[in-house]
């Protein structure tokens, strides 16, 4: 298994050599067969000489969307092109038309993505929950008391962005459910390196980015809306691409939308065809590993890791419960003023982690390789020495 990902790595992250990358968490660098999509983006698009170039986007597109829908674990009638995850987002809280007295329910550890738009609905008068985080992660037992016959939608990530805690979403629908509460997952930092499965998890909705685990750039995501989902909700955007055929502007005072039958009616005009074929090449090399090899590698990877920073001094891993909250993002806090210092060491190793006043974030996907991780944490004992020297 561990020559299979060797190989992917020297034949699509070339680049890599010499350098240790673990900020996937904030951003992908780009495989190489998704620079060479994106560099012959325009070149076919001008092949074509604008004969049938929308129709030949958009068949590359429902492409994209049944490998899209293979990678989350759903229908391909249940996937729906976003910019972002943020937009996935509001096209759930646009549809479910949320009154004045609802509440939804968020935790204390949500990306902004998933916290700022709800906050903005109190000027309507729905009222936003948070629930508290123990520990970096969160449960069944710190939802459900702040659940009531008043709420209309709990909407959590599958991995925390600032603790890497991997929450167990089917347990979190279920409880919901039980109550008729729909449940949104924000999917970016879980999709494309840990297995999703939102049919099995019993999301209602996800959505995710492009930039992380699925290896592209900005601006090409997409968003899971089940079924009934779908057939119950009425997008808040309209547009031919939201058709499943046109009506003639002179006979539309007189005839029902003629909408999609699956998640394409939440499609709102054209649709970022550039970003869209990177994606389809980004997805092709993920399913070609499989998402459970990907994940079984990752995981494996951060028990090394762990198992390399067993006993520092100073330094302090951020706690996420046991292994099956693991997700292949590992925190480690240091003390407050000195983030100067490690910078320092992070690039005399030639490591990119995303650094914050007080921790550092590693990101790990399914390219770095068990070296890396002997390499991250001989760095970060060093770290830990020399703050230990500081006391």
């Amino acid at each position: 298994m561990q020559r299979m990902f060797d190989q992917v790595r020297a034949e699509e992250f070339p680049f890599l050599e010499g350098q240790i990358y673990l900020n996937v968490c904030s951003v992908a660098l780009l495989p190489r067969c998704v620079q060479q999509a994106y560099g012959s983006f325009g070149p076919m698009v001008n092949g074509w000489n604008g004969e049938k170039t929308r129709e030949r986007l958009y068949e590359m597109a429902n492409d994209t969307r049944r490998k899209a829908a293979q990678l989350m674990g759903c229908m391909p009638g249940e996937i729906a092109f976003v910019q972002n995850t943020t937009q996935g987002i509001t096209l759930a809280r646009q549809a479910l038309g949320l009154q004045p007295g609802q509440n939804v329910v968020i935790t204390d550890a949500e990306n902004y993505a998933n916290c700022y738009q709800w906050k903005n609905l109190e000027q309507q008068g729905i009222q936003l929950r948070v629930a508290a985080t123990q520990q970096g992660g969160f449960g069944p037992g710190q939802i459900e008391p702040l659940l009531d016959e008043r709420t209309g939608l709990v909407s959590v990530a599958s991995v925390l962005f600032e603790t890497g805690y991997r929450t167990d979403l089917k347990e979190i629908a279920a409880l919901c459910h039980s109550r008729g509460i729909p449940v949104l997952g924000d999917v970016m930092q879980s999709v494309g390196r840990i297995p999703v499965d939102v049919s099995g998890w019993g999301l209602d909705f996800a959505s995710t980015g492009g930039h992380k685990g699925l290896l592209c750039t900005y601006g090409a995501g997409f968003a899971y809306i089940r079924q009934e989902m779908v057939e119950r909700l009425t997008p808040a955007t309209a547009s031919k691409e939201s058709m499943d055929h046109t009506v003639p502007p002179a006979l539309i005072g007189s005839q029902p939308l003629p909408w999609h039958p699956d998640a394409r009616k939440f499609e709102a005009g054209s649709l970022n065809y550039m970003g869209i074929y990177g994606l389809s090449a980004a997805l092709d090399l993920l399913l070609g590993l499989g998402s459970q090899a990907i994940g079984r590698q990752v995981l494996a990877l951060e028990e090394q890791l762990r198992a390399g920073l067993d006993g520092l001094r100073v330094l302090r891993l951020g706690p996420v419960g046991g292994k099956e909250h693991w997700s292949g993002m590992v925190i480690v806090y240091y003390p407050l003023g000195n983030e100067t210092l490690v910078r320092q060491v992070l690039e005399e190793h030639r490591i990119h982690a995303t650094i914050k006043p007080d921790y550092i974030r590693l990101g790990i996907d399914f390219y770095n390789t068990p070296g890396e991780m002997e390499q991250t944490a001989k760095a970060l004992r060093q770290l830990d020495e020399r703050l230990a020297g500081q006391r």
